[in-house]
């Protein structure tokens, strides 16, 4: 079925698994936030025991880590490798036995965003459909996860062989209580898009122009961030996450923040930075600098240049009797993981400083709280809570975020503020960019700026 965006989707997959409560359904897509959408929209339904919801990552684990003889699976719990369980989970089901026992669990197999699937992850649906009657839902426009180039997206047109179009969803639902002329205009360019007969039409009517006189990473935007609306700021080019943070850091004060990748790797290099230290005054000059790369205003903190200077110089606070200074005290007395976080939040909740990287400083806290007086557990425990963080991750009311096409795919927004639509790679981006929002979209081009060749 292919199903665009904001046309019913996921209400669609909901309502099946309903309207079938004698069947057992497994229900796969590609995110965590994916997962979470759909578990979301299952319980509104009332559906509670006859529906598994997993990412196809996770199934390919489950596969392995049941059958690991004979195909050379050797986990590391602190890197785990979705490609070579992707890999080793087809070998898996190519044991009739193994598939046997896999089909005899469900009885329909749903599976959602297909058009993020990846060569590897369709063969391995084919096993699973050759044996299970599966459903595929997707949207070849909103392909724009080709990022293996060992392992390229499947061809929409080889979807389609194996599995026949049984329907297409046509109302654009989201927008229907909000702005039915924008959800209207955006299903209306689909066939351009698909087409490539490109620039497509702006509509002057949902979509405005807006000349800005400083670069966004100048803080240029603050006019166009209205209030009680949620606003998502994308970047057309999301190859360039500097640009992201930049943008974010440029307008913290306004509540900006970055929308930010799961993997969270600066979280998890300070932990490891701060568990290997070779002092505890090392500890916190690594934290203070952790935190100038996610908060504005951290210099500007009572105290906080002294404290710095002492700290580099002989590993003590000095004299300043400032918040920042007695924290520092408390810790370098009692080193512990859960002191370290007393002096992470005298400074996250400075009145003077302003957080963009919001998620990246939560977790921190939590994991240094959780720790205790144990600095061998804040790597590990950091890791469980990023893993917990990417499966609750859910959309709040009016945010301002920062982000690519690849980090908001699959979130809505009242607000879209589209920025330099002439670095958007394609036609599958620019489509994700703009049915991101509900109610409007902004283009808002630099100095000397263009729309580029998809837009005009």
């Amino acid at each position: 079925m292919t199903a665009p965006a904001g046309h019913g989707k996921t209400e669609v997959i909901a309502a099946s698994v309903a309207a079938h409560p004698e069947l057992r359904f497994l229900v796969l897509t590609h995110t965590n936030a994916g997962v979470a959408a759909i578990r979301r929209r299952l319980s509104r339904f009332g559906v509670t025991s006859n529906a598994r919801v997993e990412t196809l990552s996770s199934l390919a684990l489950r596969l392995v880590r049941a059958f690991p003889t004979g195909i050379g699976w050797a986990e590391d719990p602190k890197s785990i490798n979705h490609k070579k369980a992707l890999v080793s989970a087809q070998v898996v089901l190519g044991r009739p036995t193994v598939l046997t026992a896999f089909s005899s669990s469900y009885d329909r197999i749903i599976i959602d965003e297909y058009q993020d699937c990846t060569g590897r992850q369709h063969n391995l649906v084919c096993r699973l459909a050759s044996t299970t009657t599966t459903v595929v839902l997707g949207d070849p426009l909103q392909a724009i996860f080709n990022i293996d180039r060992s392992d390229p997206l499947v061809n929409w047109d080889e979807v389609t062989g194996r599995f026949p179009v049984r329907g297409h969803l046509h109302t654009p639902h989201r927008w229907s209580s909000t702005t039915p002329a924008l959800g209207r205009w955006l299903r209306d360019i689909r066939d351009p898009l698909e087409l490539g007969l490109i620039p497509v039409r702006l509509d002057s009517d949902v979509v405005t122009i807006y000349n800005l006189e400083r670069p966004p990473s100048q803080g240029s935007l603050v006019s166009l961030i209205a209030p009680g609306e949620s606003t998502v700021i994308i970047a057309g080019n999301s190859a360039t996450p500097m640009t992201i943070s930049n943008i974010a850091k440029a307008h913290a004060s306004r509540g900006v923040y970055e929308h930010e990748t799961v993997d969270q790797h600066a979280a998890l290099k300070v932990a490891d930075q701060l568990t290997s230290a070779t002092s505890d005054a090392r500890r916190v000059l690594d934290l203070l600098e952790f935190l100038k790369n996610a908060a504005t205003g951290i210099g500007k903190i009572q105290g906080c240049s002294s404290i710095l200077k002492n700290l580099e110089a002989d590993g003590s606070v000095g004299r300043s009797k400032a918040p920042l200074a007695h924290a520092v005290t408390e810790f370098l007395a009692s080193p512990t993981p859960m002191n370290l976080d007393s002096v992470l939040c005298v400074c996250r909740f400075d009145s003077d400083v302003y957080a963009y990287k919001r998620t990246q400083l939560s977790l921190l806290s939590r994991g240094l709280k959780q720790s205790g007086a144990d600095w061998q557990l804040l790597p590990e425990t950091l890791r469980s809570l990023i893993d917990q963080t990417s499966h609750s991750k859910r959309p709040q009311e009016n945010v301002r975020e920062v982000g690519s096409t690849l980090r908001v795919k699959g979130l809505e927004y009242d607000h879209v503020i589209l920025v330099d639509p002439k670095s958007i790679p394609s036609v599958q981006h620019l489509y994700v960019a703009l049915s991101r929002a509900t109610r409007r979209i902004t283009i808002a081009l630099g100095p000397g700026e263009t729309l580029g060749r998809l837009i005009s």
